[in-house]
């Protein structure tokens, strides 16, 4: 499996499966580092 090949200079393309995980785990990534917790952003925004 050859992601870039420097002989012709182009890139393999995505393949499904491939584009379908980077989404999940960007989302999860995401998820992961946003706080959800309303009580969080209360306090960052409060005036104190």
């Amino acid at each position: 499996m050859s992601f870039f090949n420097i002989s012709n200079g182009q890139t393999s393309p995505w393949k499904g499966y491939e584009k379908v995980a980077l989404r999940f785990f960007f989302i999860y990534f995401v998820v992961q580092a946003v706080p959800l917790d309303w009580k969080f952003y209360s306090h960052l925004f409060s005036i104190n």
